[in-house]
Order: C-alpha cells, then structure tokens, then sequence
C-alpha cells in the first residue's frame, strides 16, 4: 500500500492504495509469515508468491549418487 503525505504546518496523509496484487500462499511457519522485503536499493519489493505454471518441470531424483562419484 501507499498513501500519499501532505508536510507543512499539520501532518495530512490521504487515503490508501494498493500498489500491486500478489497470490501469496498459506503461511506454513513463521519464517513465511514474512515473506516480502523492499530491495537494498529500496527502488523494488521481493516478494514470495505462488507462480501459476501451465505444468511444472519433472523432478529428478539420483538415488545412490555416492557411488557415481566413485566411478
């Protein structure tokens, strides 16, 4: 959200807006429940949300992986 400020002899802020939609997910731990952050050059938000992918890319598992290594 923004909300712009007026500074002068009193203190105005005006109403509200949201400056972008996000499908964040289900908080699983705490450590999600914070899941944005402003940039260290504070010109962009990162943020952890769900990407809507038409199929995910398989997922490959190396069982045994030690004994490759050994080859």
């Amino acid at each position: 959200m923004t909300v712009p400020v007026t500074l002068g002899a009193s203190f105005r802020a005006g109403s509200p807006v949201a400056l972008f939609q996000t499908h964040r997910g289900r908080a699983y731990s705490v450590a999600e429940v914070f899941s944005y952050d402003a940039s260290s050059d504070g010109q962009r938000f990162l943020i952890l949300t769900k990407v809507d992918e038409g199929s995910p890319a398989p997922l490959s598992v190396l069982l045994n992986w030690v004994s490759e290594m050994e080859r």
